[in-house]
């Protein structure tokens, strides 16, 4: 086995672990804002962390999703292959590991899953004010989100 190739496995292992770790954070957090009484008690560093990493995939997929609906026609052919989502230095030069494209499309799956819980679990909590800051945080950027989607699909000018 090449060290390219097992550099990229080690890293989708990772890649994979973190992301299991980051749904399960945010289940976490849904499960004390249902179970507490008052607001739960998370770090702020960990909020802010994970608002950060779910404004940055949410960032990846609306320019993705954007270019690919509203770019040239030769951009738009390019961006709906999911192959082309992620172009590393390996890839640009004509070889790199199919494995690493699809990460990008995993952790777009893995951040509209743990919006919809966030919103699950802040509408199961009636949209108190004691529900998490994680998940409230959360569920704003999956709003952003899908009001970028729906823009684009709606071709809205932007101004």
């Amino acid at each position: 086995m090449s060290a390219n190739r097992v550099y990229t496995l080690v890293a989708t292992v990772i890649v994979a672990l973190l992301l299991i770790a980051y749904l399960a954070v945010v289940a976490w957090a849904g499960y004390l804002s249902l179970t507490m009484l008052e607001k739960p008690s998370i770090p702020a560093a960990v909020t802010n962390l994970f608002t950060g990493v779910a404004g940055l995939i949410a960032a990846h997929f609306a320019a993705v999703y954007g270019l690919s609906q509203a770019g040239p026609a030769n951009v738009r052919a390019q961006l709906r292959s999911v192959r082309t989502w992620v172009r590393g230095p390996a890839e640009m030069q004509g070889g790199g590991d199919e494995l690493r494209q699809w990460i990008s499309v995993i952790a777009v799956v893995v951040y509209l899953i743990s919006v919809l819980l966030a919103w699950l679990f802040w509408f199961v909590d009636g949209l108190s004010e004691n529900t998490a800051d994680l998940v409230k945080n959360l569920a704003t950027t999956g709003v952003g989100a899908f009001l970028g989607v729906l823009a684009f699909m709606l071709r809205l000018p932007s101004r």
